[in-house]
């Protein structure tokens, strides 16, 4: 009975830090710090699926998964990974998360939690409207491409935290469009059409 509520004690700590990093209410992933596993919670219901890797300190891929439809709670047991610093990358169709996490010989330690967001492209007659919500200072960039592949305008800026911009469509010429947003973590392209 101690050990469980000491395990649920530690995975009430480890949540705090993963709201903190502003992350909506999507995926979460608990420590069981003294048993050297984690616990994905997904919230998947789309056909999209989520993936995990873990990087080891020399950015070496030592694990990886892909989480099928519907699965909602998967355990990963950490035991048979040598000591040292580690990555936990948690790869939805809308947001990246990193766990940055060390592991001694007896437990599992969160060190540091970022999340990245998938940017927006919203069309509104001939508006265009792109927002990003960046965790750090990142770098955005808008290409808008014609049918025949020639880029026709494009458009870059460093922010920090978020990014919303209204781009006006008025002077292209009529026909379909590909926009492309991209961020440090995220390429998000869609198709318009200017009427």
């Amino acid at each position: 009975m101690k050990n469980a509520i000491l395990t649920a004690v530690c995975m009430l700590s480890f949540l705090m830090p993963t709201e903190a990093s502003k992350a909506p209410n999507t995926s979460t992933l608990i420590f069981n710090q003294n048993e050297k596993s984690i616990i994905l919670n997904t919230s998947n219901y789309t056909q999209e699926s989520e993936s995990v890797s873990i990087t080891d300190a020399f950015d070496n891929i030592v694990f990886e998964d892909v989480i099928e439809r519907y699965k909602h709670r998967v355990k990963y047991d950490l035991t048979t990974l040598p000591n040292g610093t580690y990555t936990i990358k948690v790869n939805q169709s809308n947001i990246i998360t990193y766990y940055e996490v060390q592991i001694t010989a007896s437990i599992v330690n969160l060190l540091d939690t970022k999340s990245y967001y998938r940017p927006s492209i919203q069309q509104f007659n001939n508006k265009l409207i792109v927002k990003a919500a960046l965790e750090n200072k990142e770098d955005v960039k808008v290409r808008i491409y014609d049918n025949a592949d020639d880029l026709v305008y494009q458009y870059h800026i460093e922010k920090n935290n978020s990014f919303s911009q209204t781009f006006n469509l008025e002077n292209l010429p009529k026909g379909e469009y590909y926009v492309i947003v991209a961020t440090d973590h995220f390429n998000e392209d869609t198709k318009i059409e200017r009427p």
